[in-house]
């Protein structure tokens, strides 16, 4: 499906989306990266036995790498040469139900870890004494993260799927601000759930361990890395509250379509996580052996802080319900041409549509033409 000139919002709106899908699929091919690469190494695989969490993570890794690259090339179709198909978009939502394999892989593995003896443990260092109690601790907070990050993370890309796919339909009025307010909602609370993980691992930490810097190591378990406790709990709080924030701005509580400073507060959360609790946290770890943990991480994390600022920004600019000449904008020659047949849509009027009209010059100016009115005439 091609688009026509006259469809501007129409074409706006899967460019956004299939902007948002590559840029998304990009950070799904980062992160099983180093799993996918040692599996080929000359060692192979860490096992081959299906009984085994480490077999089921290497199919994981490539469930994910597959939905990333596919969504890589219909986000880059759909933005760059503006085609996408019903049947392509329709291939990746069914497949993008994979994606959670992985996820699931990793709360089984965690929870199998936080079960493990105190010898075998290997979410906290044993320099600090840790009891069962303390593992299971975080352990939970662990497959807290996983959940609420990776539930983010694959349903970001299987938003914008699912969006291209009804567009793709003919069913673009399905995405009105009313589809967008209820999903803002959802993510918001799943970002300030992923927020009070951290909050409680940090705060957790800090009164169980030490106060101050982890010298003898890191606590680590999923995308949670606690070497200053205090840093998990600044960035855990500032996602809880912006996470309540949202649930209250998608029931109402926001100034229009000019309230901007959620999404500024979003920004600076996301600049947060990935300074201080990827890079910082990360980078105390001795002999950087958890470095290349960071890129997984960072990617991981877009989800959960970009969706909510989609959505508040969807909300708040689109009607609560489309109408049905809402994706079509017509041209200043199908706006004159209907106003003068008396066809004009009812609500209607032309000075709402109409482009502006090609002004005209002498012979000695030079002409100033819009590229819309330069296509006007190329008509």
């Amino acid at each position: 499906m091609s688009m026509i000139r006259e469809n501007y919002r129409l074409q706006s709106d899967r460019r956004q989306f299939g902007g948002l899908m590559m840029i998304l699929g990009f950070c799904a091919i980062i992160q099983p990266l180093g799993g996918i690469v040692s599996s080929f190494g000359p060692d192979g695989a860490l096992t081959t036995d299906p009984s085994e969490i480490p077999f089921w993570g290497m199919i994981a890794a490539f469930c994910l790498f597959t939905n990333g690259v596919v969504a890589v090339i219909i986000g880059y179709m759909s933005t760059v040469h503006d085609w996408s198909h019903r049947y392509l978009t329709a291939f990746s939502v069914l497949i993008i139900q994979t994606a959670f394999i992985p996820y699931i892989t990793d709360m089984t593995a965690v929870g199998k870890g936080a079960t493990a003896s105190l010898e075998e443990q290997q979410f906290i260092p044993s320099d600090y004494e840790p009891t069962e109690t303390d593992v299971k601790f975080v352990g939970a907070m662990g497959i807290l993260g996983i959940a609420t990050y990776g539930f983010a993370f694959v349903g970001a890309i299987s938003f914008m799927a699912f969006c291209l796919h009804a567009y793709n339909t003919g069913t673009p009025e399905q995405r009105s601000g009313a589809y967008f307010e209820g999903r803002m909602g959802l993510y918001s609370f799943i970002l300030a759930l992923g927020g009070l993980a951290q909050l409680m691992l940090g705060a957790y930490c800090r009164v169980k361990f030490d106060n101050a810097v982890y010298r003898e190591g890191i606590v680590h378990v999923a995308m949670f890395f606690v070497s200053y406790p205090t840093i998990s709990m600044c960035v855990g709080l500032i996602q809880v509250f912006t996470g309540i924030w949202g649930v209250f701005r998608s029931v109402g509580y926001h100034s229009g379509p000019n309230d901007y400073y959620y999404q500024i507060i979003l920004t600076a959360q996301w600049v947060a996580v990935l300074t201080l609790q990827v890079v910082a946290q990360i980078a105390y770890a001795p002999e950087g052996e958890l470095a290349l943990a960071a890129p997984t991480v960072a990617a991981m994390s877009l989800g959960i802080n970009l969706m909510p600022a989609f959505l508040d920004q969807k909300m708040r600019t689109l009607p609560a319900q489309f109408d049905a000449n809402y994706s079509a904008l017509p041209t200043h020659r199908d706006v004159k041409e209907l106003s003068e047949s008396g066809s004009m849509p009812s609500g209607v009027t032309a000075d709402e549509v109409a482009m502006p009209e090609i002004p005209e010059t002498s012979v000695d100016e030079e002409p100033n033409m819009s590229m819309n009115m330069i296509a006007e005439i190329e008509v």
